[in-house]
């Protein structure tokens, strides 16, 4: 029987998070250059970890809708989720009757 120690899990971990940051910073400079362009790889990651927390927060979890959380906040700003000029974003992203992936769809129809 295969028995994975907790340090071996936080290792696993650890290179899971390391790999999503990579596959989504290629992701963002490759189809949002002129927003992400100059900035430098950490200053991009901790947006990334950022925006992975506070989807988390607002209860979206699948990977593909945690990118596009994080394609929001690079199109609207970092704290667009709470940013009084986008009472459309702020209000779907508080609505606790929405699971994350409606949360994500009525974000997209309402960007339009």
């Amino acid at each position: 029987m295969l028995v994975i120690r907790s340090d071996q899990m936080k290792i696993l971990e650890a290179a899971m998070v390391r790999n999503f940051e990579g596959r989504v910073m290629r992701h963002l400079r490759r189809s949002f250059a002129p927003y992400v362009g100059s900035m430098g790889t950490e200053e991009l990651a901790a947006l990334i970890r950022h925006g992975v927390n506070k989807a988390d927060a607002y209860g979206i979890a699948r990977e593909l809708d945690v990118v596009t959380f994080v394609e929001f906040m690079v199109r609207y700003g970092r704290a667009f989720y709470s940013d009084p000029n986008l009472p459309w974003a702020v209000q779907v992203l508080q609505d606790q009757t929405l699971g994350g992936p409606e949360k994500i769809s009525k974000l997209k129809e309402l960007e339009g």
